[in-house]
């Protein structure tokens, strides 16, 4: 059996077992990029704040199998994707349904896509504008897997979490495979981790070889003090004039997905039960 999830203590079950086997079945349709332990232990945490929840922001998306599981626990999903057509409609997820995979998304929740690019003006003021003033409850960080690219994530969305709310940061987690593939969210974690008492939840419990050491899950727990500071390092969006949102899209919420993932549809770890 592999490691428990590190400080295991400072978490408790919320979401019964049936309800999680039903969004982990829904999100292997969307091919999920989340080792389960790891997952499961992070919708908990959202949980907490309210089942569901009220809006939550997504960072990446790539096949979509977070996006599906977040519209199990929330009203309204906010994703940012640079695909100007998502992979879970490009490749029709799920695989024998009479639904696009956004139309999918959208019978659990209000749902909306927004491209290209987090970094962008335009997309964050795409987001500005949806949320009109709202705050929301999460914001879950999985796009750009490099040490400034999370860093701009974090620091241009942060503003748009209440206090107590949680943001979240995938592929925290250092070792040779995240390297060999670009990923240095690591580095970024490691300098907010102290700072913002950031919990990590990690399962490594090694399936393949190849893919022993990936995954990881930071939560920061959002407080007056990380809002001062993030408004205090004044980090600017790049000036982009070629994000838009969907044609058709409910306007009452937003979509992205930033890249891609370093697992492709060959080796992805979502069909495996930790």
């Amino acid at each position: 059996m592999g490691r428990e999830v590190r400080n295991h203590d400072k978490f408790s079950k919320t979401i019964s077992d049936i309800k999680l086997d039903e969004i982990w079945m829904d999100a292997q349709k969307f091919k999920i990029q989340q080792k389960q332990n790891e997952w499961f232990t992070f919708l908990n945490e959202i949980c907490k704040l309210g089942d569901p929840v009220d809006i939550i922001i997504e960072i990446g998306s790539y096949d979509g199998g977070s996006t599906v599981s977040l519209s199990h626990i929330t009203k309204e999903l906010i994703t940012i994707d640079m695909a100007v057509t998502p992979r879970f409609d490009e490749f029709g997820y799920p695989e024998g349904s009479q639904v696009k995979g956004s139309a999918y998304i959208r019978q659990k929740c209000k749902f909306l896509m927004t491209q290209p690019n987090s970094h962008n003006v335009t997309t964050l003021e795409e987001v500005k504008q949806i949320l009109n003033g709202r705050k929301v409850d999460v914001l879950f960080i999985d796009g750009d897997n490099t040490q400034q690219g999370v860093k701009q994530d974090f620091n241009l969305y942060s503003e748009f979490v209440k206090e107590g709310g949680l943001i979240g940061v995938h592929n925290i987690l250092k070792s040779e495979f995240h390297t060999q593939h670009g990923c240095f969210i690591h580095d970024f974690w490691d300098e907010i981790k102290s700072k913002f008492d950031g919990v990590e939840i990690i399962d490594d419990f090694a399936i393949e070889k190849t893919n022993d050491e990936w995954g990881g899950i930071g939560i920061i727990k959002v407080t007056k003090e990380l809002l001062e500071t993030v408004e205090a390092s004044n980090n600017q969006p790049t000036i982009d004039n070629n994000s838009f949102i969907q044609p058709g899209a409910n306007t009452n919420t937003v979509v992205q997905s930033n890249g891609g993932s370093m697992l492709d549809n060959a080796s992805y770890m979502g069909g495996i039960n930790y």
